[in-house]
């Protein structure tokens, strides 16, 4: 490619994501890129993820880990794809076990019912799901707010690469366990509203075992010359449908043999 061609590419590309990080910023709604730039593919839409991910550094914004996306075989069929996507976790989106979610902070959330890995080694190369939980510390129940920037909450799959895959807000429970102590198949998962059970579940329905996905991450890092660090988070992705929340709710996520999670909705 001419470097003048690829100098303009580049700065698209770099105009899109700060597109999406005002948008974020300001919480309001984005178009989609696919109907303002039909040409960008999943390539260049990591290149935008890339893009955001130094504009948030440049703020101050620290990576602490990582957020899975399509690890189910039903998102991987709807969206027409056969591996996992992944984005950035950045310290402002932390929320503490019991803590608040604020409304005015986001745009559209949904919650998710997640089981998050919390890395004791650093991971790179063609690593297996067993080396996965070898170099894990612990795990932990989780709930994901994924909060597309985009209107109507409506995306295709190069629409949420370049968004970071709706990364926005999660909670971490303080109960942990290390993953030799979970059937990471098996345990099943209750994901509750104001203690009325919404949902349910098992860890298998990430790939049959969320180490799995978690290996996937790796592999895919490594390609790009990255490793996972000791002491990232890891968000394996959700275990169920994600559900709509609002102001005065209490989001509580249990995972048998682990333990739960929770958060309120507020709105100040």
């Amino acid at each position: 490619m001419p470097k003048r061609r690829e100098k303009n590419k580049n700065g698209k590309l770099r105009q899109i994501a700060n597109y999406l990080h005002q948008c974020e910023i300001e919480r309001k709604e984005a178009e989609q890129i696919v109907k303002i730039h039909p040409e960008i593919g999943i390539d260049e839409a990591y290149l935008i993820q890339r893009e955001l991910v130094k504009l948030k550094l440049s703020r101050g914004d620290k990576i602490i880990g990582y957020k899975l996306a399509f690890t189910t075989r039903t998102k991987q069929r709807s969206m027409g794809i056969s591996t996992v996507g992944f984005g950035y976790l950045f310290d402002y989106m932390k929320i503490d076990d019991g803590g608040e979610l604020n409304l005015n902070d986001v745009i559209h959330p949904k919650a998710e019912a997640e089981i998050a890995f919390i890395i004791g080694e650093d991971l790179s190369g063609d690593v297996s799901p067993y080396e996965v939980i070898e170099a894990t510390k612990f795990v932990a129940p989780a709930i994901e707010f994924v909060d597309s920037r985009y209107k109507d909450f409506k995306f295709e799959l190069v629409d949420v690469i370049s968004d970071n895959f709706s990364a926005s807000r999660f909670v971490i429970g303080s109960d942990v366990k290390k993953p030799s102590e979970v059937d990471l198949r098996l345990s099943g998962v209750i994901f509750e509203r104001n203690g009325v059970v919404e949902k349910t579940g098992a860890l298998g329905a990430v790939l049959g075992n969320p180490a799995i996905a978690v290996s996937q991450l790796v592999k895919f890092l490594s390609k790009r010359g990255e490793k996972v660090k000791a002491g990232s988070i890891i968000l394996t992705g959700s275990i169920t449908e994600a559900i709509e929340v609002k102001e005065g709710d209490f989001i509580r996520v249990s995972i048998c043999g682990v333990g739960e999670v929770s958060t309120y909705i507020v709105k100040k």
